[in-house]
């Protein structure tokens, strides 16, 4: 079970509301806030690329299927129609859950038929979902007090660098002003 961020959130809310008992409130109620501190971290996080991350997978999966589906069947191309209209999380996720089961039945029809090609496609944007979606620390986002400049691009225009649209960007070159 994944828990969503509702879920999540209700869950810190519960453990704050409860007191703890006066034997276990040093390092017990320590390492609580810790944890519940962690987790609104965490829902945050979700709360601010969630959305994003899972259109960007919903179509690369999609691609993917709509790609291989010449070779392994029209199960494939069916998978692949469609879009993402709503946009809430609790749709994405049973979209993305879905493709994602398709996409393990093509990953094993690949294998069987030692398609190397697909095999590596599929494996690679695996990777990539799971680099877009693994926890990032916060840094402090230089954007707000420092120009971004890329060398040899103007002052003026800033160049940001992304690994895909929903991932963090990172500054070429700081330079403070």
């Amino acid at each position: 079970m994944t828990p969503t961020v509702p879920e999540l959130l209700m869950g810190n809310f519960l453990c704050l509301m409860e007191p703890p008992p006066p034997e276990s409130s040093g390092d017990f109620l320590q390492s609580r806030i810790g944890v519940t501190g962690m987790i609104a971290l965490l829902c945050a996080q979700e709360a601010e690329r969630g959305i994003a991350a899972r259109v960007w997978e919903n179509g690369a999966i999609r691609a993917l299927l709509a790609d291989a589906s010449d070779a392994y069947g029209e199960r494939f191309a069916t998978a692949a129609t469609g879009g993402d209209s709503d946009l809430s999380l609790a749709a994405l996720d049973a979209a993305n859950a879905a493709l994602r089961r398709v996409l393990i039945d093509l990953h094993i029809a690949a294998e069987t038929a030692r398609d190397g090609a697909l095999d590596t496609a599929i494996r690679a944007l695996y990777v990539k979902m799971a680099t877009c979606r693994r926890f990032r620390r916060r840094r402090r986002d230089y954007r707000l007090t420092r120009k971004v400049v890329q060398p040899g691009a103007p002052p003026t225009l800033p160049a940001m660098t992304t690994c895909e649209p929903f991932c963090v960007t990172r500054p070429a070159r700081l330079t403070i002003t």
